[in-house]
């Protein structure tokens, strides 16, 4: 796994930012203002995207339980995928998340612009 930098968001996760700093979680928060191509906000709202973090509550349990089990740092990988407001800030390798599962980075999933191709 490469590693830049002295911040290692990952951790147990092969996600990690270009640089190797973290991402203000805002920059994952605001589906709706970004102005995605037409339609892709509506599409995005109604798919599992949108609901990919501590929103789906299947999601929500099982990573309560892997944390309770196993600590923060196992939850890292999955974090990679449904949790970026989370894992790319350093929230989640910082607090457990039953303390943050209900906050709004918690809550956010994937924003529209990340889980829609041609915004990318």
């Amino acid at each position: 796994m490469r590693r830049r930098g002295s911040w290692q968001p990952e951790l147990s996760s092969s996600a990690q930012t270009l640089d190797g700093k973290p991402i203000d979680p805002k920059f994952f928060m605001h589906s709706k203002s970004a102005n995605p191509a037409p339609g892709h906000y509506n599409q995005w709202q109604s798919s599992t995207h949108h609901i990919a973090s501590f929103n789906n509550q299947w999601y929500r349990k099982a990573i309560e339980y892997m944390q309770d089990t196993n600590g923060i740092k196992p939850s890292l990988w999955c974090g990679g995928c449904h949790d970026h407001a989370l894992v790319f800030s350093g929230m989640m390798q910082s607090h457990p998340i039953r303390e943050i599962e209900h906050t709004p980075q918690g809550q956010v999933g994937l924003g529209a612009c990340r889980a829609t191709p041609s915004c990318r």
